[in-house]
């Protein structure tokens, strides 16, 4: 599978979009391989080149394994998530409750792609 945010072999790639320090962008699609999980994709400027993505089993808790990673890994502080939800996880804005870090008082938007 190759889309904008990942090459055939799954590794993250910059989609070109400008970057802002107060936005994090999030889409969540299947893995390459046939193997239940779901690749995060995550572009914020202060990942390498962009962008960052990381795997998880499609039945843990990948709503928690985002707001996690938005709290230890973006130093920003965050007016704006939008997430793209491919592979129709069901995650719901509620899930994502900014936390005390990066997200406090960020606008949370998930889309169902």
């Amino acid at each position: 599978m190759s889309n904008d945010y990942q090459r055939p072999d799954g590794t993250p790639k910059s989609t070109g979009r400008k970057l802002h320090e107060s936005i994090a962008h999030i889409r969540i699609d299947d893995s390459p391989e046939a193997n239940g999980r779901v690749v995060i994709h995550v572009e914020h400027p202060d990942h390498d080149e962009g962008t960052r993505a990381f795997y998880r089993h499609r039945d843990s808790d990948v709503a928690a394994t985002i707001c996690s990673h938005l709290e230890s890994e973006i130093d920003a502080d965050l007016s704006r998530v939008t997430i793209t939800d491919t592979v129709g996880l069901g995650i719901v804005e509620r899930e994502l409750v900014p936390g005390d870090g990066a997200t406090a008082g960020a606008e949370i938007e998930v889309v169902s792609a």
